[in-house]
């Protein structure tokens, strides 16, 4: 199998995950971890990198309202418009799990719940992921 590197590019408004994703993937010939808390910066670095062949992950953080899943939303779906292939899991509190279900309309690869098991989830996540992505 080909080891391509595998981009994750964290929207992490709050600084809650990214550290604990940089220290879960700190393989740097096989990971690149990236983190940004705007929104608009976020957009410019996948709009910038959208013609790489690597594999890409988007995590995103998403908390606790109503306000906060619909903005999350309207990313999900700019995601796929800059680039179809890739990969989005989002990261959120695990009593908002289903309401936030209902809101993202825009095909996820997983849902993870913010707790002590968060980060071995999105490893599994990412690894499922990149087996889909490179076969």
């Amino acid at each position: 199998m080909n080891k391509l590197k595998t981009y994750l590019v964290c929207y992490d408004d709050f600084r809650w995950f990214s550290e604990d994703v940089r220290g879960r993937f700190d393989d740097t010939s096989r990971y690149n971890v990236t983190s940004f808390v705007s929104v608009e910066d976020f957009m410019a670095y996948l709009e910038k990198g959208k013609d790489h062949m690597n594999c890409k992950v988007a995590i995103l953080g998403a908390h606790d309202t109503t306000e906060q899943f619909e903005m999350i939303n309207r990313l999900t779906r700019e995601i796929k418009k800059v680039d179809p292939k890739i990969g989005i899991i989002l990261i959120c509190t695990p009593d908002k799990m289903e309401e936030i279900k209902k809101i993202i309309t825009t095909d996820v690869d997983a849902y993870i719940p913010k707790n002590t098991n968060a980060i071995i989830r999105l490893h599994n996540a990412v690894k499922t992921y990149q087996r889909v992505r490179n076969n």
